[in-house]
């Protein structure tokens, strides 16, 4: 019976020590607005976009872009530090007339949040050429 009461004392005691009160988060996830494409041409385009940290530590962040909406073959434009409320990257090398999917990302190096998708899409090698040529665009006639 004393055995009984002595396992009982100590499981109480276990239970209190482990048990402590919740406490909140002092930290959240960091909010994204993507801001528009701009300078878009065959090759190259500037994205832009804002990041509130909203407490959170960050450090490392940019645009992740490709092809594929899933970005799968994507590629990163990282930046080190801190961010600045606004955010902006220059992409070259782009492919002419083709739709590139993008988005901002945050990183503590533990996690990783990210914004939303969106895309764009690069202009076309003739519509460059006809603009040179004429000095404006064509337009279809219906």
């Amino acid at each position: 019976m004393k055995n009984i009461w002595i396992v009982l004392l100590c499981s109480i005691l276990l239970l209190m020590v482990a048990c402590e009160k919740f406490t909140e988060p002092t930290s959240f996830a960091p909010t994204f607005r993507l801001g528009e494409v701009t300078d878009i041409s065959r090759l190259t385009a500037v994205l832009s976009g804002n990041i509130a940290l909203n407490g959170g530590d960050v450090t490392e962040y940019g645009f992740t872009y490709g092809e594929f909406e899933n970005l799968a073959n994507s590629k990163d434009v990282k930046f080190e530090g801190i961010p600045k409320e606004s955010v902006t990257a220059s992409l070259t090398g782009l492919k002419p007339n083709t739709i590139y999917y993008y988005r901002l990302f945050a990183s503590s190096g533990a996690s990783t949040v990210t914004s939303e998708v969106k895309s764009f899409k690069t202009k076309d090698t003739r519509e460059i050429r006809r603009i040179r040529r004429t000095g404006r665009r064509r337009r279809r006639s219906r």
